[in-house]
């Protein structure tokens, strides 16, 4: 099937979708400091490495001289406060959620509003994560974005492959 065979409102709907899942990959793959902290590393000395390893995605694997690197990082930890903020508020509303359902009660209420709470999170944290994208958007061209989403997902998937392995166990070479 060719594309002029695809109607254009198909075309924009996938593209879309497209560009929305890989925004929510992008940003939920710079939060791994999380994911790679060291059970004795502080986090401060963690959050440092995880900006020099983004660093050198953007330069090495995106394509990005050095100022651009660094202005698209800025750019990044400028959405870091906010995001933690967001990102505790989610995993508040998860556990409130969880208890709700563990107590098995009856009151509908209680499950509304707990249902009510997580959604609002989940919502605020989708809002922060689509302005940081377009925020990131304005300085990268949409070739650049991709490569930095997919190289960053790819990343991510690696720290919390590390963060499940048991402490005393090599990790695997591909």
């Amino acid at each position: 099937m060719k594309d002029e065979d695809v109607p254009s409102v198909r075309r924009d709907t996938t593209m879309r979708k497209l560009r929305m899942l890989l925004a929510a990959l992008a940003i939920a793959s710079l939060s791994v400091p999380a994911l790679a902290q060291d059970a004795g590393a502080p986090p401060t000395e963690v959050s440092a490495r995880v900006k020099r390893m983004r660093a050198r995605v953007l330069r090495d694997k995106v394509g990005l001289d050095e100022a651009r690197a660094e202005k698209v990082g800025k750019i990044l930890d400028g959405f870091d406060a906010e995001r933690q903020k967001a990102q505790k508020e989610q995993r508040a509303a998860r556990r409130a959620l969880v208890e709700v359902v563990r107590a098995k009660g009856e009151d509908q209420k209680a499950y509304a509003d707990a249902v009510q709470r997580f959604r609002d999170a989940q919502k605020a944290l989708v809002e922060l994560r689509n302005r940081q994208f377009d925020a990131v958007g304005k300085e990268l061209t949409p070739r650049e974005q991709a490569t930095m989403l997919v190289t960053l997902g790819k990343l991510q998937g690696k720290a919390k492959q590390k963060a499940r392995r048991p402490a005393g166990r090599p990790e695997r070479r591909r």
